[in-house]
């Protein structure tokens, strides 16, 4: 496997609860990644960027969420409450 495909991996061990200490700002992650580690529908992931509160990046067919993007929002929140 390569070095992308090893830090992929990495990042999809990153949504698991209990690995709460991994850095996502360099994954990236799928619709349904990214409504688990917010713990959200994935209909409300499509919501988010239907707002502009969250950006993905096409690859292909694919819709991706930038971990940064993911952490951007949580800030965002954590500013609001």
């Amino acid at each position: 496997m390569h070095a992308l495909g090893r830090a992929m991996g990495d990042c999809a061990v990153s949504i698991q609860p209990e690995s709460r200490n991994f850095d996502i700002t360099d994954c990236q992650f799928t619709i349904t990644e990214a409504a688990t580690h917010l713990r959200v529908s994935r209909s409300y992931v499509y919501e988010l960027i239907a707002e502009k509160k969250i950006r993905p990046v096409k690859l292909g067919k694919r819709t991706l969420i930038q971990g940064g993007e993911l952490r951007k929002f949580m800030s965002s929140l954590q500013g609001a409450a």
